[in-house]
C-alpha cells in the first residue's frame, strides 16, 4: 500500500498566474471558495449537530466524496490567504499566489505572532480559550482557539465516544492533566454531553473513591494516557478492588499504545481505544474503532498482512486511527509525512496543510478492506464481526513522530535538551559518543530511556556510577526545560522519570547498522513493537 500514490488531498492549480487573470476572475474565485468553505461548514454542523446523521454518513462514506474534501480543503487554504494576515505574507514571502505550500510550527507558526495568525488579525477576546503545549527548549507553545470551534471540537469528541461506548449514559473519569493543556479540559467539556463527569487528572486515590462512593451501578469510562491507566488498573489489582462488578471503559490519548498493553488493560477494562490528535491542529483528529484495533492485532501476527498493508520490509506496526476527511483533511507526502487541514469555517487561528511533523499514510477504508481480504479470506473478516456497524472513513497509519521526539505522559521529550543534559559536565561529556532515546517496553510496562554509546570501554562500576549520573542529569535539565514534563513527574514519576543505558562502542544499537540508522535520527525504533 505504501509504494502506491494514495493521496487522498489534492489542491487545484489553475494553469494561470493570478498576475494574468482578470481582477474580477480573482474576486469571483475567491467568492467562489468562500461560499463552498461556508456552505459546507454549515452542512457540517448539521451533521454534527445529530449523533444518529453523523453515524449515518460515516457508514456510508465512500471514495467518491474524496474530491469535495479536497475541494473543502483548498477553499479553507483560499479563504485563510484573504483572511488571515500571517497566512498572506506567508504565501508572499515563497511568491506563491495559486499554489499552497506546507506551513510548520518553524516556519509559519514562530514567525508570526498569534494575533496576525488569527482571522481578520484580531484574537478575540469573547469565548476564545488558549491551550499550551510543550515546545523545544523550554517554550511552551501557545494556541488559541474560539467558543464556537471548541464547541465543533466537543461534540466531534462526544459523538465518537458515543459510537465507541454506546448511546447509554456514562459516567466519564477524566485522569488527564487538568489546566492550560488541550486534551484535559477539553475532553471535560465534550464528555458532558454523554453523562456524568467528574475530572480529578491523573490521582489514583481520588479515582478509586470516586468508584467506590458512586458503586457499580453505572457504565464507567475512564480517560487518561497509556502508562497512567496501567497503574490505575494495577493499583486497582494490588488493593483487590472487585472490578468484576463494576463496567469500566477506557480511552487512552497523549502517546502510543502498544498492543500488550491494551491486553493487559483489558483483564480491567472491558473496552480500550485510544484516540488521536494534537494541540495545534485538533485533538479529536482521529480514534480508534472495532475495525481498527482488531486489524492492527492481526497486523502483529501476520507478516503478509503487514508487507501487504504497509510494504515490504516494514516491521513497525503503527497505530491506526478513523478519522472524517471533512473535519481535518490529511495528505500524504512523498517523504512519509502528514499534512493535516482543518478546513470548518470557526476555525480562529487555521494552519493550512500544517506539517505536524508525524510519520504515517491515510488509505481508504474500501481499499485496506479489499487488501486485507485478500491477504486474509473474506470470510474471516465476517466471522471476526468487526465489519457490523463499521464506520467507512478512510484510515490513518501512524508510525510517530519525525521530528525525533518521544513521548511522556503527553509530554514532548526532543534530542537536544537530553543532548543538553548529557553534555552537561565535561568530564562525562568526553566518555559519550552518541545517543538514542526509546520507550522501552518491559513486557507492559512502558520507561523512558536513553541509550548511550561510550566513547570507550569502562568498567561495570564506572558505566553503572555513569549512567546514574547522566540520567539524574538529563532528568533535572528536563524538568527545567519543559512544563509539561515537570507536570508528568509531579503526577506521575515512576514513569516519568528517565533512565539510562550505557553501551560499549558499536555495542547494543549501535552495532552493525546502527551507526547509519542513528545518522541524524535520535528514536531507536525496535521492529514488531506494537
Amino acid at each position: 500500500m505504501s509504494d502506491q500514490s494514495l493521496d487522498s488531498l489534492r489542491f487545484p492549480r489553475p494553469a494561470r498566474t493570478l498576475r494574468s487573470r482578470p481582477r474580477i476572475a480573482q474576486v469571483a474565485a475567491d467568492c467562489a471558495a468562500g461560499l463552498l468553505n461556508a456552505g459546507l461548514s454549515k452542512t457540517m454542523d448539521a451533521i454534527r449537530s445529530r449523533y444518529g446523521l453523523w453515524e449515518f454518513a460515516g457508514r456510508r462514506y465512500t471514495p467518491l466524496l474524496d474530491p469535495i474534501t479536497a475541494a473543502y480543503a483548498w477553499s479553507a487554504c483560499r479563504r485563510a490567504r484573504w483572511t488571515v494576515p500571517a497566512y498572506a505574507m506567508h504565501l508572499a514571502a515563497r511568491n506563491e499566489r495559486e499554489a499552497f505550500p506546507p506551513t510548520s510550527k518553524s516556519s509559519y507558526v514562530a514567525a508570526h505572532d498569534h494575533a496576525s495568525r488569527c482571522r481578520q488579525g484580531r484574537l478575540a477576546a469573547a469565548g476564545t480559550m488558549v491551550d499550551e503545549s510543550s515546545g523545544s527548549s523550554g517554550k511552551p507553545m501557545n494556541w488559541v482557539r474560539s467558543d464556537r470551534e471548541l464547541r465543533t471540537i466537543h461534540r466531534i469528541l462526544a459523538n465518537y465516544l458515543r459510537h465507541e461506548f454506546g448511546r447509554k449514559p456514562l459516567f466519564c473519569i477524566n485522569a488527564f492533566s487538568m489546566g492550560a493543556w488541550a486534551t484535559g479540559l477539553n475532553f471535560t467539556f465534550a464528555m458532558r454531553e454523554l453523562g456524568v463527569v467528574k475530572s480529578p487528572g491523573p490521582d489514583i486515590d481520588a479515582i478509586i473513591d470516586t468508584l467506590e462512593t458512586f458503586g457499580p451501578a453505572y457504565e464507567y469510562l475512564v480517560t487518561g494516557y497509556p502508562p497512567f491507566l496501567k497503574l490505575l488498573a494495577d493499583e486497582l489489582a494490588r488493593r483487590e478492588f472487585p472490578v468484576d462488578r463494576f463496567r469500566l471503559n477506557a480511552l487512552a490519548a497523549g502517546e502510543p499504545m502498544t498492543e500488550a498493553l491494551r491486553t493487559h488493560l483489558a483483564r480491567t477494562f472491558r473496552k480500550v481505544r485510544s484516540g488521536y490528535g494534537a494541540s495545534d491542529v485538533q485533538i479529536g483528529i482521529g480514534g480508534e474503532t472495532a475495525f481498527t484495533v482488531w486489524l492492527r492485532q492481526r497486523l502483529t501476527e501476520d507478516r503478509r498482512l503487514r508487507h501487504e498493508l504497509l510494504g515490504e520490509g516494514e516491521d513497525r506496526c503503527p497505530m491506526i486511527f478513523q478519522y472524517n476527511p471533512f473535519e481535518t483533511c490529511i495528505e500524504n507526502t512523498p517523504g512519509g509525512e502528514l499534512l493535516f487541514t482543518t478546513p470548518g469555517a470557526a476555525i480562529l487561528a487555521p494552519l493550512p496543510r500544517y506539517n505536524l511533523g508525524d510519520e504515517g499514510f491515510v488509505a481508504s477504508f474500501r481499499d485496506v478492506l479489499h487488501r486485507a481480504s485478500g491477504v486474509l479470506g473474506q470470510r474471516v473478516l465476517d466471522d471476526a464481526g468487526i465489519l457490523r456497524g463499521a464506520l467507512h472513513m478512510p484510515l490513518l497509519f501512524l508510525y510517530g513522530r519525525c521530528d525525533h521526539t518521544i513521548s511522556v505522559m503527553g509530554a514532548n521529550i526532543y534530542p537536544q535538551d537530553v543532548e543538553h543534559g548529557l553534555y552537561a559536565e565535561a568530564d562525562d561529556a568526553r566518555t559519550l559518543r552518541r545517543f538514542m532515546l526509546e520507550i522501552a517496553q518491559d513486557g507492559v510496562d512502558a520507561a523512558p530511556t536513553i541509550h548511550v554509546e561510550l566513547a570507550q570501554p569502562l568498567p561495570p562500576r564506572q558505566r553503572y556510577a555513569l549512567a546514574d549520573r547522566l540520567a539524574r542529569r538529563v532528568t533535572r535539565h528536563l524538568r527545567a526545560a519543559s512544563r509539561d514534563y515537570a507536570n508528568a513527574l509531579t503526577e506521575y514519576e515512576v514513569g516519568a522519570r528517565m533512565s539510562v543505558v550505557t553501551h560499549g562502542p558499536g555495542a547494543g544499537p549501535f552495532a552493525g547498522g546502527g551507526a547509519s540508522k542513528i545518522k541524524n535520527r535520535y528514536v531507536l525504533a525496535r521492529p514488531g513493537h506494537a
